[in-house]
């Protein structure tokens, strides 16, 4: 089973250093994995539209939170939000702070958000996590900068195959040719 301290121990491996027994632990590999494990987490579900990752929810109005001019109506944002992928009814919409502006009464937000149990995540997630884990993790732990740009270029990759993975994960979206951009010859 997947847990944080496995894809910790696999990220401290790829590092070439031994595992830890848990986050917990009064060691400097510990320390160091203990305090970039949620941070990074959140940057790389925040990175790519993760399919384990999307929501849908219909957002509150706020109704004590009214902007001071440009939008009308402002929207809680959910507590799991991550960043916004599209909203429904194509709503004009921005976020600041911890609202989503705009001038309706309902925002139907499709959305990434913070999945943090790790038997949530998918095993493309988990590779791209434990070595973007591994990278950031590097300079503290080992001071290698050819470690680090092995590390880049296999996240790269990574990457290439999670969009490979999760374009097949739905219908292909058909997209009206617009004559007007046609060469005219």
């Amino acid at each position: 089973m997947v847990t944080e301290t496995s894809i910790v121990n696999i990220a401290l491996r790829r590092l070439g250093l031994e595992a830890i027994e848990n986050l917990s632990d009064e060691n400097n590999r510990a320390e160091v994995m203990n305090d970039l494990y949620h941070q990074v987490r959140k940057a790389t579900l925040e990175e790519f539209l993760w399919p384990f990752a999307i929501k849908r929810k219909s957002l509150c109005l706020d109704a004590g939170e009214i902007p001071a001019f440009e939008y009308t109506k402002a929207h809680e944002l959910p507590c799991d939000y991550i960043r916004a992928i599209s909203e429904f009814d194509d709503n004009t919409y921005v976020r600041e702070g911890e609202f989503i502006l705009s001038d309706s009464d309902t925002i139907k937000l499709k959305y990434i958000s913070d999945v943090t149990d790790p038997t949530k995540f998918n095993p493309l997630f988990t590779k791209v996590f434990y070595l973007m884990l591994s990278m950031e993790a590097s300079y503290s732990l080992v001071q290698d900068k050819a470690l680090l740009k092995g590390l880049s270029e296999e996240i790269i990759l990574a990457f290439s195959s999670a969009r490979v993975h999760a374009s097949q994960e739905s219908t292909p979206i058909d997209y009206e040719i617009n004559d007007f951009l046609n060469p005219r010859f």
